[in-house]
């Protein structure tokens, strides 16, 4: 497995001349020039190392990782996870923290919604991870 502290991957990242004048948004904490890496499944974090964030190929770092799963897949485990640290929640709560309020700028939804086994908790419509 590969394995790069955040300094290491710009420092490699501006080794190519299409990074060239990105090492401020690089090196930011957010990450944010990383995410659509993240999101096409060919870059994710890796064990810490001194306190440092790494990062690697979840394909090196996950030897049974078949890629990016389908989003009808995906969601059922994205939602038990996110109410499991997080919930109960709203949709929106949930929409919100997924995609910065997507269901509010689509017709239609859009967004995965949580599915019969998340089950409801109070009148204000929170929802929580199913009981295991």
């Amino acid at each position: 497995m590969n394995l790069l502290t955040r300094e290491e991957l710009v420092t490699s990242l501006l080794a190519d001349k299409r990074f060239k004048g990105m090492a401020e948004q690089l090196s930011s904490g957010w990450g944010t020039p990383l995410k659509p890496l993240a999101w096409q499944g060919v870059l994710c974090h890796g064990p810490n190392q001194g306190g440092k964030t790494t990062f690697t190929s979840p394909a090196g770092f996950f030897p049974t990782w078949r890629g990016i799963p389908e989003p009808d897949e995906a969601a059922p485990v994205a939602i038990a996870a996110y109410l499991g640290a997080y919930g109960p929640a709203t949709p929106e709560t949930f929409d919100a923290w997924l995609s910065r309020n997507s269901l509010s700028a689509r017709s239609g939804g859009g967004a995965p919604r949580p599915s019969r086994r998340i089950r409801q908790v109070d009148g204000a419509g929170g929802v929580t991870a199913p009981r295991t």
